[in-house]
């Protein structure tokens, strides 16, 4: 079975609080990737380009941390899962105004009658 991590992204200074998830079936390589600050072609939402330049004019770097290892069928239903737990986080911990989840929505293309059982390992809590 072919597996997928999901990840949330913070900064360093900031180390419980996430401000972006993803996926990936090569999470070292995402890692880099992510922790870049050079010029390049930019994929990500620009609410994320916009943060991680922030922490590169600030001396710092993103860092990746390991939410859950599940089936790849299953990635895109874990990945909005940790999306709406971490919207759930930000609005409990009463930060909506301070900063927020930078994915600009969930990547709902599943349908919702598609099971998928629980995560293979999880790692962290929001």
């Amino acid at each position: 079975m072919s597996t997928c991590t999901i990840y949330g992204l913070f900064d360093p200074a900031v180390p419980d609080v996430i401000r972006y998830i993803g996926r990936t079936q090569q999470p070292d390589k995402r890692r880099s990737n992510h922790r870049g600050c050079g010029v390049g072609v930019w994929r990500q939402p620009s609410r994320l380009r916009e943060w991680k330049t922030e922490l590169c004019r600030l001396g710092r770097k993103v860092e990746m941390k390991i939410l859950e290892v599940c089936a790849v069928e299953c990635s895109p239903r874990r990945e909005n899962y940790w999306i709406e737990q971490c919207r759930k986080a930000w609005i409990d911990q009463g930060r909506q105004k301070e900063g927020q989840i930078l994915n600009s929505r969930s990547n709902s293309v599943w349908p919702l009658d598609f099971e998928c059982s629980a995560a293979l390992e999880v790692r962290a809590q929001v």
